[in-house]
């Protein structure tokens, strides 16, 4: 059964960016799609951003810095300029996607760092 979540964040300057995630049973996300009223050139990068953010899992390892420094090469090799938002914004709504996704048993208490995925995980 996929489980799904979204998450939005309005960032400076008024930008909105939002994300929806679906992950397997096993916490790897299966589909990424990202919207929102920020610009990316050329257009159809984010498609490739899309596509990299599948597979990745919600473990402790990979850590919004990291994510947001892998999102941040796949747009260095598509020679893509992302205005009105960042790639650290595009891994934080991610995570927070990816997050909501969980069952409410298997998330992380509140106020526990974001990056303790794994323990959720460990809950199933």
């Amino acid at each position: 059964m996929a489980l799904v979540g979204k998450s939005s964040e309005k960032v400076e300057g008024g930008k909105l960016v939002r994300c929806e995630v679906e992950l397997d049973e096993n916490g790897m996300a299966t589909r990424v799609k990202f919207t929102g009223d920020f610009f990316l050139h050329p257009e159809d990068a984010i498609t490739d951003v899309e596509k990299f953010m599948v597979g990745q899992s919600t473990s402790a390892s990979d850590s919004e810095s990291f994510l947001a420094s892998k999102i941040a090469m796949q747009l260095r090799l598509r020679s893509a300029e992302l205005v009105g938002a960042s790639p650290q914004v595009l891994a934080s709504v991610f995570k927070k996607a990816a997050l909501e996704a969980l069952p409410a048993e298997k998330r992380p208490a509140q106020g526990a760092h974001s990056d303790h995925w794994a323990s959720a995980l460990e809950k199933k």
